[in-house]
Protein backbone atom coordinates (compact mmCIF):
# COMPACT_ATOMS: atom_id res chain seq x y z
CA UNK A 1 0.00 0.00 0.00
CA UNK A 2 2.87 2.36 0.78
CA UNK A 3 4.34 1.86 -2.70
CA UNK A 4 0.93 2.45 -4.32
CA UNK A 5 0.48 5.74 -2.48
CA UNK A 6 3.99 6.77 -3.44
CA UNK A 7 3.37 5.84 -7.08
CA UNK A 8 0.17 7.93 -7.23
CA UNK A 9 2.04 10.96 -5.85
CA UNK A 10 4.85 10.51 -8.34
CA UNK A 11 2.45 10.20 -11.26
CA UNK A 12 0.97 13.52 -10.16
CA UNK A 13 4.43 15.09 -10.28
CA UNK A 14 5.00 13.51 -13.69
CA UNK A 15 1.79 15.04 -15.05
CA UNK A 16 2.85 18.47 -13.79
CA UNK A 17 6.25 18.07 -15.41
CA UNK A 18 4.70 17.02 -18.72
CA UNK A 19 2.46 20.09 -18.69
CA UNK A 20 5.53 22.28 -18.23
CA UNK A 21 7.27 20.47 -21.09
CA UNK A 22 4.38 21.21 -23.44
CA UNK A 23 4.30 24.88 -22.44
CA UNK A 24 8.06 25.07 -22.96
CA UNK A 25 7.74 23.61 -26.46
CA UNK A 26 5.02 26.12 -27.32
CA UNK A 27 7.42 28.91 -26.39
CA UNK A 28 10.25 27.29 -28.33
CA UNK A 29 8.25 26.89 -31.53
CA UNK A 30 6.88 30.42 -31.24
CA UNK A 31 10.42 31.78 -30.94
CA UNK A 32 11.69 29.70 -33.87
CA UNK A 33 9.05 30.69 -36.41
CA UNK A 34 10.62 33.39 -38.64
CA UNK A 35 9.07 36.77 -37.95
CA UNK A 36 7.88 38.92 -40.83
CA UNK A 37 5.04 41.34 -41.49
CA UNK A 38 5.34 40.91 -45.26
CA UNK A 39 4.86 37.18 -45.62
CA UNK A 40 1.54 36.63 -47.39
CA UNK A 41 1.56 34.67 -50.65
CA UNK A 42 -1.10 36.89 -52.22
CA UNK A 43 -3.61 39.59 -51.38
CA UNK A 44 -6.47 37.09 -50.98
CA UNK A 45 -4.69 35.49 -48.04
CA UNK A 46 -4.81 38.72 -46.03
CA UNK A 47 -7.54 39.16 -43.50
CA UNK A 48 -9.79 41.80 -45.03
CA UNK A 49 -10.51 44.08 -42.08
CA UNK A 50 -7.88 43.25 -39.49
CA UNK A 51 -4.59 42.06 -40.94
CA UNK A 52 -2.68 40.34 -38.16
CA UNK A 53 1.04 39.75 -38.40
CA UNK A 54 2.40 36.22 -38.34
CA UNK A 55 3.64 36.78 -34.79
CA UNK A 56 0.17 37.83 -33.60
CA UNK A 57 -1.56 34.88 -35.23
CA UNK A 58 0.86 32.31 -33.77
CA UNK A 59 0.86 34.00 -30.36
CA UNK A 60 -2.94 33.97 -30.24
CA UNK A 61 -2.99 30.32 -31.33
CA UNK A 62 -0.57 29.17 -28.63
CA UNK A 63 -1.27 31.49 -25.72
CA UNK A 64 -4.38 33.67 -26.08
CA UNK A 65 -6.99 31.27 -27.48
CA UNK A 66 -8.55 34.18 -29.38
CA UNK A 67 -11.07 33.24 -32.05
CA UNK A 68 -13.36 35.14 -34.37
CA UNK A 69 -16.02 33.35 -36.39
CA UNK A 70 -15.53 35.65 -39.37
CA UNK A 71 -11.79 35.13 -39.50
CA UNK A 72 -11.49 31.49 -38.37
CA UNK A 73 -11.19 29.91 -41.82
CA UNK A 74 -8.58 32.36 -43.05
CA UNK A 75 -6.60 32.26 -39.81
CA UNK A 76 -6.75 28.47 -39.91
CA UNK A 77 -5.31 28.47 -43.44
CA UNK A 78 -2.55 30.84 -42.36
CA UNK A 79 -1.65 28.73 -39.31
CA UNK A 80 -1.60 25.58 -41.44
CA UNK A 81 0.84 27.24 -43.86
CA UNK A 82 3.04 28.44 -41.00
CA UNK A 83 3.19 24.97 -39.47
CA UNK A 84 3.86 23.36 -42.83
CA UNK A 85 6.88 25.63 -43.27
CA UNK A 86 8.41 24.40 -40.00
CA UNK A 87 7.71 20.66 -40.24
CA UNK A 88 11.28 19.66 -39.40
CA UNK A 89 11.25 21.82 -36.28
CA UNK A 90 7.93 20.35 -35.13
CA UNK A 91 8.97 16.74 -35.75
CA UNK A 92 12.28 17.28 -33.97
CA UNK A 93 10.40 18.77 -31.05
CA UNK A 94 7.96 15.84 -30.93
CA UNK A 95 10.82 13.34 -30.93
CA UNK A 96 12.46 15.37 -28.17
CA UNK A 97 9.19 15.41 -26.24
CA UNK A 98 8.93 11.61 -26.33
CA UNK A 99 12.59 11.31 -25.29
CA UNK A 100 12.07 13.67 -22.36
CA UNK A 101 8.88 11.81 -21.44
CA UNK A 102 10.94 8.62 -21.05
CA UNK A 103 13.58 10.49 -19.05
CA UNK A 104 11.00 12.11 -16.76
CA UNK A 105 9.43 8.72 -16.05
CA UNK A 106 12.79 7.32 -15.10
CA UNK A 107 13.78 10.28 -12.92
CA UNK A 108 10.43 10.70 -11.15
CA UNK A 109 9.13 7.13 -10.85
CA UNK A 110 12.51 5.63 -9.95
CA UNK A 111 14.02 8.38 -7.82
CA UNK A 112 15.85 6.72 -4.88
CA UNK A 113 14.81 3.24 -6.13
CA UNK A 114 17.83 2.28 -8.23
CA UNK A 115 20.90 0.43 -7.02
CA UNK A 116 24.07 -0.60 -8.84
CA UNK A 117 23.39 -2.82 -11.87
CA UNK A 118 19.64 -2.10 -11.81
CA UNK A 119 18.19 -1.48 -15.27
CA UNK A 120 14.75 -0.08 -16.00
CA UNK A 121 14.44 0.88 -19.65
CA UNK A 122 11.68 3.22 -20.82
CA UNK A 123 11.33 3.36 -24.60
CA UNK A 124 9.22 4.16 -27.64
CA UNK A 125 9.33 2.26 -30.91
CA UNK A 126 7.90 3.45 -34.24
CA UNK A 127 6.55 1.80 -37.37
CA UNK A 128 9.60 1.93 -39.63
CA UNK A 129 8.52 -0.41 -42.44
CA UNK A 130 4.94 -0.38 -43.77
CA UNK A 131 5.43 -3.64 -45.70
CA UNK A 132 6.93 -5.90 -43.04
CA UNK A 133 5.43 -3.92 -40.13
CA UNK A 134 8.78 -3.64 -38.45
CA UNK A 135 9.15 -1.46 -35.37
CA UNK A 136 12.47 0.17 -34.51
CA UNK A 137 13.74 2.16 -31.55
CA UNK A 138 12.53 5.74 -31.52
CA UNK A 139 13.95 6.84 -28.16
CA UNK A 140 14.99 5.36 -24.80
CA UNK A 141 15.97 6.30 -21.28
CA UNK A 142 18.29 4.35 -18.96
CA UNK A 143 19.74 4.89 -15.48
CA UNK A 144 22.86 7.07 -15.64
CA UNK A 145 25.26 4.27 -14.73
CA UNK A 146 24.15 2.00 -17.60
CA UNK A 147 25.78 1.81 -21.03
CA UNK A 148 22.76 2.12 -23.37
CA UNK A 149 24.53 0.48 -26.33
CA UNK A 150 24.38 -2.90 -24.55
CA UNK A 151 20.67 -2.74 -23.79
CA UNK A 152 18.95 -0.96 -26.68
CA UNK A 153 15.46 -2.11 -27.74
CA UNK A 154 15.65 -4.69 -30.49
CA UNK A 155 13.71 -4.43 -33.72
CA UNK A 156 10.40 -6.22 -33.55
CA UNK A 157 7.56 -7.01 -35.94
CA UNK A 158 3.88 -6.48 -35.28
CA UNK A 159 2.52 -9.44 -33.38
CA UNK A 160 2.70 -11.08 -29.96
CA UNK A 161 2.26 -8.55 -27.11
CA UNK A 162 2.19 -5.51 -29.41
CA UNK A 163 -0.73 -6.94 -31.36
CA UNK A 164 -2.45 -8.23 -28.22
CA UNK A 165 -2.14 -4.86 -26.45
CA UNK A 166 -3.37 -3.05 -29.55
CA UNK A 167 -6.42 -5.27 -30.00
CA UNK A 168 -7.29 -5.51 -26.30
CA UNK A 169 -6.75 -1.76 -25.78
CA UNK A 170 -4.89 -2.58 -22.56
CA UNK A 171 -1.33 -2.46 -21.31
CA UNK A 172 0.07 -5.98 -20.97
CA UNK A 173 2.74 -7.39 -18.68
CA UNK A 174 4.91 -10.17 -20.11
CA UNK A 175 4.95 -12.39 -17.01
CA UNK A 176 1.15 -12.75 -16.96
CA UNK A 177 0.67 -12.83 -20.76
CA UNK A 178 3.31 -15.31 -21.90
CA UNK A 179 0.72 -17.17 -23.94
CA UNK A 180 0.90 -14.36 -26.53
CA UNK A 181 4.68 -14.67 -26.86
CA UNK A 182 6.49 -17.17 -29.06
CA UNK A 183 9.95 -15.95 -28.06
CA UNK A 184 11.31 -16.24 -24.55
CA UNK A 185 12.54 -13.08 -22.83
CA UNK A 186 16.31 -12.62 -22.95
CA UNK A 187 18.12 -13.80 -19.82
CA UNK A 188 19.29 -10.30 -18.87
CA UNK A 189 15.68 -9.15 -18.45
CA UNK A 190 13.04 -10.39 -16.00
CA UNK A 191 9.85 -8.71 -17.21
CA UNK A 192 8.39 -5.93 -19.34
CA UNK A 193 5.27 -3.88 -19.97
CA UNK A 194 3.89 -3.17 -23.44
CA UNK A 195 1.61 -0.19 -24.06
CA UNK A 196 -0.08 1.08 -27.21
CA UNK A 197 -1.21 4.68 -26.71
CA UNK A 198 -4.59 4.51 -28.44
CA UNK A 199 -5.15 8.13 -29.39
CA UNK A 200 -7.04 8.49 -32.64
CA UNK A 201 -4.04 9.45 -34.77
CA UNK A 202 -2.00 6.42 -33.68
CA UNK A 203 -3.51 4.15 -36.32
CA UNK A 204 -2.01 3.19 -39.66
CA UNK A 205 -4.63 1.69 -41.95
CA UNK A 206 -3.28 -0.82 -44.47
CA UNK A 207 -5.55 -1.70 -47.39
CA UNK A 208 -5.41 -5.32 -48.56
CA UNK A 209 -8.49 -5.33 -50.80
CA UNK A 210 -11.37 -3.05 -51.67
CA UNK A 211 -13.17 -3.80 -48.43
CA UNK A 212 -10.36 -5.33 -46.38
CA UNK A 213 -8.29 -3.14 -44.08
CA UNK A 214 -6.08 -3.82 -41.10
CA UNK A 215 -4.86 -1.28 -38.56
CA UNK A 216 -1.42 -0.99 -36.98
CA UNK A 217 -0.11 1.49 -34.38
CA UNK A 218 2.44 4.09 -35.46
CA UNK A 219 4.21 4.12 -32.09
CA UNK A 220 4.43 1.79 -29.09
CA UNK A 221 5.70 2.28 -25.55
CA UNK A 222 7.44 -0.16 -23.24
CA UNK A 223 9.18 -0.56 -19.89
CA UNK A 224 11.70 -3.38 -19.46
CA UNK A 225 13.26 -4.42 -16.13
CA UNK A 226 16.15 -6.64 -15.04
CA UNK A 227 15.05 -7.26 -11.47
CA UNK A 228 11.84 -8.66 -9.98
CA UNK A 229 11.81 -5.87 -7.40
CA UNK A 230 10.54 -3.55 -10.16
CA UNK A 231 7.52 -5.76 -10.92
CA UNK A 232 5.48 -3.56 -8.59
CA UNK A 233 6.28 -0.60 -10.86
CA UNK A 234 4.88 -2.49 -13.87
CA UNK A 235 1.81 -3.58 -11.91
CA UNK A 236 1.10 -0.01 -10.78
CA UNK A 237 1.58 1.37 -14.29
CA UNK A 238 -0.86 -1.23 -15.57
CA UNK A 239 -3.43 -0.90 -12.75
CA UNK A 240 -3.46 2.89 -12.85
CA UNK A 241 -3.80 2.90 -16.66
CA UNK A 242 -0.52 4.32 -17.90
CA UNK A 243 -1.93 3.73 -21.39
CA UNK A 244 -4.67 6.29 -20.76
CA UNK A 245 -2.22 8.86 -19.43
CA UNK A 246 0.03 8.44 -22.47
CA UNK A 247 -2.95 8.69 -24.80
CA UNK A 248 -3.98 11.93 -23.15
CA UNK A 249 -0.62 13.69 -23.09
CA UNK A 250 0.51 12.59 -26.56
CA UNK A 251 -2.82 13.41 -28.20
CA UNK A 252 -2.70 16.83 -26.55
CA UNK A 253 0.78 17.41 -27.94
CA UNK A 254 -0.01 16.34 -31.50
CA UNK A 255 -3.20 18.42 -31.48
CA UNK A 256 -1.35 21.58 -30.42
CA UNK A 257 1.63 21.06 -32.71
CA UNK A 258 -0.34 19.41 -35.53
CA UNK A 259 1.82 16.31 -35.80
CA UNK A 260 0.90 14.00 -38.66
CA UNK A 261 1.90 10.58 -37.30
CA UNK A 262 2.26 9.04 -40.76
CA UNK A 263 4.62 11.79 -41.92
CA UNK A 264 6.42 11.83 -38.57
CA UNK A 265 7.29 8.12 -38.80
CA UNK A 266 8.61 8.59 -42.35
CA UNK A 267 10.64 11.58 -41.14
CA UNK A 268 11.95 9.62 -38.14
CA UNK A 269 13.12 6.73 -40.33
CA UNK A 270 15.08 9.12 -42.54
CA UNK A 271 16.59 11.14 -39.68
CA UNK A 272 17.49 8.18 -37.47
CA UNK A 273 19.10 6.33 -40.36
CA UNK A 274 21.10 9.47 -41.09
CA UNK A 275 22.29 9.56 -37.47
CA UNK A 276 23.29 5.88 -37.57
CA UNK A 277 25.31 6.38 -40.76
CA UNK A 278 27.22 9.27 -39.16
CA UNK A 279 28.27 7.27 -36.09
Amino acid sequence: MEYINEYVLRIGRLRQSIGMMIEGDKNELYENIPSSDDWYDDEETKLEENCYSKDEIVYNYFFADIKSDKEDEKIEAIISNIFMECSDIRYNMFLGFLQRLCQKMEKILLYDKLEENDIVRFHFRYLADRNTFLYLKLCTSFPDQIDPSEHEPSEIKFGELIEAAYKSRKSLIYSVNKSFCKKKLKDKWTNFLTVIPLFEENNFKRKYADSLFKNYPFITFGVTINSEKFNKLLYCMDYFSINKMLEEVISTYIRIFRIDMDKFCAWARKELEKEDSNE
